[in-house]
């Protein structure tokens, strides 16, 4: 409840965008005052709900790299997009990996898999974009258990199969040479920026790196 000290005039210009847009007579105040309650605590509900959806995206940083830098023929992991800003409510968490040429992608197929599992639950979603030791975007992990040619044939990747577990549907979605160097690197080195987010730092500091 809103202290009766605090003047309409200073509410309303600090709460604007939660008022309806009617000035209430002032035999109506108490009613308006609740109408000016009810949206105002629905506001910071959605805004506190959009808050714990980012934390806990964030939460599956840790355990991500510590999986993925087990893997054999794995030469980076990095975070970008939205996720990297301030940004309130992030529709997903994407990773970047870079991988040598021969690697078997199953195993990081299977965790991307599982951390897609978990944001889907939240109705959110998770990338793992991969690109090779030249720095070149090559495309991202297949969602599926089982991956070979002619599986599926809604499968949009150019070349379905012919590397297992790799999807390239470069037609759909493609990384710049310039995206894939910004990312921000999580390991084996830990990439310090100025300007990043309270909560992401916090979430560095938990990385064994």
């Amino acid at each position: 409840m809103f202290r009766a000290s605090v003047s309409l005039p200073a509410l309303a210009s600090r709460y604007r965008k939660c008022l309806p847009r009617i000035v209430a007579p002032a035999t109506r105040r108490a009613e308006y005052w609740n109408v000016l309650s009810r949206r105002c605590f629905h506001r910071r509900l959605h805004e506190d709900s959009a808050f714990d959806m980012r934390e806990q995206l964030l939460s599956y940083v840790p355990w991500f790299v510590s999986a993925v830098s087990r893997l054999s023929g794995i030469r980076r992991v990095a975070l970008l997009g939205s996720i990297t800003t301030n940004k309130p409510n992030p529709k997903d968490i994407d990773f970047l990996v870079v991988v040598d040429d021969d690697v078997d992608l199953e195993p990081l197929a299977r965790l991307g898999r599982k951390i897609k599992g978990r944001a889907q639950q939240m109705n959110r979603g998770a990338d793992i974009f991969l690109a090779d030791t030249q720095g070149k975007y090559i495309g991202r992990t297949c969602s599926w258990r089982e991956c070979w040619s002619g599986k599926r044939r809604s499968c949009d990747a150019l070349n379905c199969g012919k590397r297992p577990y790799l999807h390239d549907d470069l037609e759909t979605v493609s990384l710049s040479d310039e995206t894939v160097r910004a990312a921000l690197e999580l390991w084996p080195s830990l990439e310090r920026r100025v300007g990043l987010p309270d909560d992401l730092e916090k979430t560095l500091e938990q990385l064994d790196v």
